[in-house]
């Protein structure tokens, strides 16, 4: 994390395509919504603090309308990083057709991703979440990370190839680019104090140039 991934010619000027985890028709959007609330609330208070009392209040539905969509709170935790891994899986197909360079695919979506996580009701579900399953439960969720990691690690070969990507190691730089994204979460703080825009372009570019900085 010194230097970053990006190489020496790159700049921080993502072009992020706007992800819209919705599905299409009523039910789901129902669905959709109630995860989204279940995530944040989850986020904020950990699994054994967001309730089912709690999430319907938020969402001011009764307490059967949770187990409507949802049969217990362990599925509920593994829907949320469904919905969260599917969410970041959008972001790196909505940025490829559009990129020059497989550094600009990769900086778009990890831009994506920031401005949801520096929003408390947007954000993905955090790792931390994951000590509250069921080990095979986890282990299918932990299966769900490294597919996503693979495909940024899919993108950095691409960007060692086209010049973009300084020469690292794809799967352990993927797999990073996986720990920035999560842990931007508990920068909310931080971002606050700033605009939008530049929290992410700070926090962003220290994925790009390391912790040194562009140095030419």
């Amino acid at each position: 994390m010194l230097h970053g991934i990006a190489s020496s010619a790159a700049i921080w000027a993502p072009t992020p395509s706007p992800v819209h985890g919705d599905a299409d028709g009523a039910a789901r959007v129902m669905q959709d919504d109630f995860l989204r609330a279940a995530t944040c609330l989850i986020n904020e208070r950990s699994y054994r603090g967001a309730s089912v009392e709690r999430i319907a209040a938020h969402l001011n539905v009764t307490k059967g309308s949770f187990y409507h969509h949802i049969d217990s709170k362990d599925d509920l935790v593994e829907a949320c990083f469904r919905r969260s891994f599917e969410i970041m899986t959008q972001s790196q197909f909505a940025v490829s057709g559009t990129a020059d360079t497989a550094w600009a695919s990769i900086s778009g979506s990890v831009t994506d991703l920031l401005y949801r996580q520096f929003d408390d009701e947007a954000a993905l579900l955090r790792s931390s979440a994951l000590q509250a399953l069921p080990p095979a439960v986890r282990a299918k969720v932990v299966a769900w990370s490294n597919r996503v990691a693979r495909r940024y690690a899919g993108l950095l070969a691409d960007g060692m190839a086209d010049g973009s990507v300084r020469p690292v190691d794809p799967l352990i730089a993927a797999q990073t680019i996986m720990a920035l994204v999560n842990s931007a979460y508990d920068l909310r703080w931080w971002a606050q104090r700033l605009t939008i825009d530049a929290a992410v372009a700070s926090y962003g570019s220290n994925l790009a140039f390391g912790l040194v900085g562009k140095t030419s």
